[in-house]
């Protein structure tokens, strides 16, 4: 890197960032680094992912040319050791998931449906890599917090307390303290913790539009959208048009219009009517279809557009 024209660097950290034409200190020993303030600290996640990402594959393709060679073993080894961890982290996330699911079974798969329609909207507006990966475990684990909420207050079919109801609010940001020393390459407790944020910066942290980083804007929007055209125990399923309506109605307040716009047009012009239809039957109807669902009443759950947690 120094021949390359890098005058300070001395460390691999500060080849990495001199590379992306940031500027490193710090000697060998420390490997310290100080990174530039105007740089969001999404953007360095979103770099780290990619490095992450670009050092699997470069083992890979290394030992496609060294076949056979001790050279080739050790890249092997280094890839599917890399690949491991990846697997593994999908395995810890889909059993904390299903732990979820088992507390409150009306809600179940809620949040896997939430990451499937995040992944599919994200990708459709043209996010980065990053982003994708992000929404998806993002969507999956935003309800751990649901892990301390009575599972009789999470089914009830009855009207909430005050308390309670507090409890429920909570969630998502009980979800990020959960989360936070777990070692993610990707924003994805700073994305839970930013979920339940306002775009006219009515939210609970006081962030508004573009403070609230882009992956919670996209979740909200999908948590939503899910939370509305899926059936419940208390509740029937709203239409697509209702939901769109609704989600139509608090754009530009508490939802990203460009979020919002994109959803609506996943849903009616990418297949995701067809797709998503499932979402739409509770576990009584499949059950006991002949039995209409019960109704909630009022103040027993947050509305599906306001708070948005089952």
């Amino acid at each position: 890197m120094i021949s390359a024209g890098f005058k300070k660097v001395w460390n691999i950290d500060g080849g990495i960032l001199a590379w992306r034409g940031l500027v490193a200190w710090g000697a060998p020993k420390a490997s310290m680094a100080w990174f530039d303030p105007a740089v969001s600290q999404a953007d360095y996640v979103a770099l780290a992912w990619m490095l992450e990402q670009s050092a699997r594959k470069f083992y890979a393709t290394m030992a496609e040319r060294f076949p056979g060679s001790p050279d080739g073993s050790l890249f092997t080894e280094l890839a599917s050791e890399r690949q491991k961890s990846e697997s593994m982290l999908n395995k810890l996330i889909d059993t904390l998931v299903s732990v979820v699911d088992r507390r409150d079974p009306f809600a179940a798969h809620h949040s896997i449906r939430v990451a499937e329609v995040s992944r599919s909207v994200a990708a459709d507006m043209g996010a980065p890599e990053t982003d994708v990966s992000t929404v998806d475990i993002s969507g999956r684990l935003m309800n751990l917090g649901k892990v301390y909420i009575p599972a009789d207050v999470l089914t009830r079919n009855a009207d909430l307390t005050d308390e309670e109801r507090t409890q429920i609010g909570a969630i998502h940001d009980v979800s990020a303290d959960l989360l936070r020393d777990v070692p993610f390459d990707l924003p994805v407790v700073e994305t839970i913790r930013h979920l339940p944020e306002w775009w006219d910066g009515s939210g609970p942290l006081g962030l508004c539009g573009e403070q609230i980083m882009r992956t919670a804007r996209v979740l909200a929007v999908t948590n939503a959208f899910v939370a509305m055209i899926s059936g419940r125990a208390y509740r029937k399923a709203m239409t697509f048009e209702d939901a769109a309506d609704i989600l139509l109605e608090q754009a530009g307040s508490k939802f990203d219009r460009r979020v919002v716009v994109a959803l609506i047009n996943y849903v009616e012009n990418r297949g995701g009517g067809s797709k998503w239809s499932d979402f739409m039957k509770t576990r009584d109807d499949i059950l006991h279809p002949e039995q209409p669902s019960i109704i909630r009443p009022p103040g027993g759950d947050p509305e599906p557009h306001s708070d948005s947690i089952t």
